[in-house]
């Protein structure tokens, strides 16, 4: 099956949320449980690359999981703190999940690319705090 394609629009200076959900062609959600992860990477037009797997340890970064695994959803939220940080202006990505086992005896983990597509980030304005009174 070729990956989907979807292209995000992100905010710079605004938290960011998006689900991704995995569905066969009937459109019913693929169970996530037979795998251990998912990983994205965003190559950015600065040559940066940023790097996004559900084994993070940092939430203070961004949030991406099975959300829940049953349900087909892959979750990416990403907080206002950083994407204030993103000085690109567009980015490739692809998405990608691993089994737990392997794809065959010895053949490692299967692996499934889902979506392809790019990041446009969309110039903040306002740069300024709300004051507490």
């Amino acid at each position: 099956m070729a990956a989907g394609s979807y292209n995000m629009e992100i905010e710079q200076g605004a938290s960011y949320g998006v689900d991704f959900v995995y569905a066969s062609s009937g459109n019913v959600p693929i169970n996530l449980n037979a795998f251990s992860c998912a990983r994205m990477q965003w190559n950015t037009d600065l040559n940066t690359t940023y790097l996004f797997t559900t084994n993070n340890a940092n939430s203070g970064l961004y949030y991406f999981g099975f959300n829940p695994p049953q349900s087909g959803i892959i979750s990416l939220k990403i907080p206002a703190s950083i994407t204030a940080g993103y000085n690109f202006t567009t980015a490739n990505y692809d998405l990608e999940i691993e089994s737990t086992g392997d794809f065959y005896a010895g053949g490692g983990p299967q692996v499934i690319r889902l979506l392809q597509g790019t990041v446009t980030i969309l110039p903040e304005i306002t740069r300024f705090t709300c004051a507490v009174s």
